[in-house]
């Protein structure tokens, strides 16, 4: 096992490989896309299931009155941030006031064409 590199020190070899290989070559080696697209696919395939799959386990080994529970502290966590960033969203929006100042007239062409 000496010789074997980690996965972690593997990966983070590629990123500095694959660093500075875009310094260097820039939008010359755009056609590696590909293979970065179809990897962080197979990752994101692999995540979801995994995660979901776990998250049953957890849940079908749990008693039924702390199952009771801790359906009672997610739901009132789901709802307390929920209320909060609510909270936030509309303070935000009347502090920066988005979209004063914005005309938003059709153009006339546009409009004889629907």
């Amino acid at each position: 096992m000496r010789g074997k590199i980690q996965l972690t020190t593997q990966i983070i070899i590629g990123m500095v490989i694959g660093v500075i290989l875009g310094a260097v070559f820039g939008t010359k080696i755009a056609g590696v896309k590909i293979i970065s697209d179809i990897f962080l696919r197979l990752i994101q395939m692999a995540v979801i299931p995994l995660v979901f799959c776990t998250v049953i386990a957890a849940i079908g080994k749990l008693p039924i009155k702390r199952l009771g529970r801790l359906g009672v502290k997610t739901a009132a966590w789901f709802m307390g941030t929920t209320f909060i960033a609510a909270l936030v969203g509309l303070v935000l929006g009347w502090w920066f006031k988005p979209g004063v100042g914005i005309d938003l007239k059709l153009n006339p062409e546009l409009v004889e064409k629907l």
